[in-house]
């Protein structure tokens, strides 16, 4: 009977993800195909001051896929942006950006976040990779620029130019709802007072006599460049929605040394989801999937893992122990060998005693060992009672 229950309830799910798959698309973009998916990367080399040589060549920035850090969001990989020391115009800019969306009216767009990963940064100061985007003006074809801050700011005096105190997490992924009331989006390159808030407030900056803001193709260039006679703004890629991580100029009369922003910063970026009417595109940056391999929790132990972890994805099995690791967001599992592994998957639906396989990304060095997973990568084998 029970078994029975557990058919019609997957039947059900099923014809659920069915339904909803109609409204959802996922596209997996890789460093071969992204521009037939609509995607640029652009790299600018920036400049580093110094007394003797004040034009010395930046070190290249870095734009790449990669697989990790640790488990992303979406599959194996992300993109990786990383730049150095530049303090001087040019400074160095990465842009990964995609031109899909332009002349969609803002008011369409329903949903719209991302997540970015942090490894270092120089200063203080120091942001993850942000969202550009550059719309027209309303009835006006004059085009403007906005970008979001992922850490926001918990302190903005007027004419504010020193640093500030962030809400800052390095080294784990970060998801941003860019549509949240409490997002904090700015307009770049005005000096009107009314420049920053959120996005109900971007949305309805310049909508005017029933016209609504639209996504806008600016001209490939750098932010210093001026407006051209189309009225367009530029940058790296030339697309109206960009991931970029770099400040727009050294100095700026709003932020002060604006290079301290985004100099020196090693960070990632993955699964950027846009909703338009309720349709959800989903897209993921992939280098290449990793093998993934079996192991008991006995071999997760072995100081070969050390060297191992970065190149498998590992898949464990056992039964979910009720203890004092067992959450909402994790559990630990054991193969019957006593030596359990810590699964961490947020918002899984595994219950105590439960007997399940999770696939993720290793790390043999905490006790117990740990599997960084998703509620997508852990499957129940069989449940209490199916013994």
């Amino acid at each position: 009977m029970r078994r029975a229950f557990v058919r019609c309830l997957a039947a059900g799910a099923l014809f659920a993800l069915m339904a909803g798959a109609a409204t959802a698309e996922t596209i997996v973009v890789t460093p071969g195909n992204m521009e037939s998916k609509g995607w640029k990367l652009a790299i600018q080399q920036g400049v580093k001051g110094g007394w003797d040589n004040p034009l010395e060549p930046a070190q290249m920035p870095v734009g790449e896929f990669v697989n990790g850090p640790g488990l992303p969001p979406a599959g194996d990989g992300s993109l990786r942006m990383q730049v150095f020391y530049s303090d001087n115009n040019p400074l160095s800019k990465i842009y990964f950006g995609t031109d899909n969306f332009s002349g969609i009216e803002l008011k369409r767009i329903t949903k719209f976040e991302y997540w970015t990963y942090v490894q270092y940064r120089d200063y203080d100061r120091g942001r993850p990779p942000m969202i550009e985007i550059i719309t027209n003006s309303g009835t006006s074809a004059q085009q403007r620029r906005f970008w979001f801050y992922p850490w926001g700011y918990t302190e903005r005096p007027p004419g504010y130019s020193g640093s500030a105190t962030w809400p800052v997490a390095m080294r784990t992924w970060q998801k941003w709802d860019l549509l949240d009331p409490n997002g904090w989006w700015e307009m770049i390159g005005t000096s009107s007072p009314n420049y920053y808030g959120n996005w109900e407030w971007l949305r309805k900056r310049y909508d005017a006599a029933g016209e609504s803001m639209k996504l806008a193709t600016p001209y490939v260039g750098d932010y210093r460049d001026p407006m051209n006679a189309n009225l367009q703004l530029a940058n790296q890629t030339g697309t109206s929605i960009a991931i970029k991580i770099g400040s727009g100029q050294v100095t700026d009369s709003r932020y002060g040394p604006w290079w301290h922003d985004q100099s020196s910063v090693w960070a990632y970026v993955d699964k950027l989801v846009i909703g338009i009417d309720g349709v959800e595109y989903e897209y993921d940056f992939e280098s290449a999937p990793l093998p993934v391999v079996a192991i008991n929790n006995k071999a997760a132990r072995d100081p070969i893992m050390n060297q191992a972890r970065n190149n498998f994805r590992f898949t464990v099995f056992g039964k979910v122990n009720f203890n004092e690791f067992f959450t909402g967001d994790q559990f630990t599992v054991d193969d019957g060998s006593g030596r359990p592994i810590l699964v961490k998957a947020p918002a899984h639906s595994v219950n105590p005693f439960d007997y399940v396989k999770a696939t993720g990304a290793l790390n043999p060095a905490t006790n117990p060992p740990t599997l960084e997973s998703r509620w997508d990568l852990v499957e129940t084998l069989a449940g209490i009672g199916e013994y």
